[in-house]
C-alpha cells in the first residue's frame, strides 16, 4: 500500500486532491491530509508517508521550509 499526505492551508483545495486520488488512482493507497506544515511534522512523527503533495504558499511554513524539515529528518 502507498501512503500519501496532501498539504494545502485550503480546505477546498485538499478535499478536492482527495476526491480525485481516490477516483484515479489504484485501491491500494492511503491518503492523509494536512492543513499546514507543522501538522505534517506532526504525522511524520507517526506515519511514514511515500509521497507528500505540499502547497508551496502557506502561512508559517511554507511547502519550501517543509521539504527541507523532510529532507533533514527522514530519508
Amino acid at each position: 500500500m502507498k501512503r500519501i499526505l496532501l498539504v494545502d492551508d485550503e480546505k477546498y483545495v485538499v478535499e478536492s486532491l482527495c476526491i480525485y486520488c481516490l477516483k484515479n488512482m489504484h485501491d491500494d493507497i492511503e491518503i492523509d491530509v494536512a492543513y499546514s506544515g507543522y501538522e505534517v511534522l506532526d504525522k511524520l512523527q507517526i506515519k511514514n508517508y511515500d509521497v507528500v503533495v505540499s502547497d508551496i504558499n502557506m502561512p508559517g511554513m511554507n511547502g519550501i521550509e517543509l521539504l527541507k524539515e523532510i529532507k533533514q529528518n527522514w530519508k
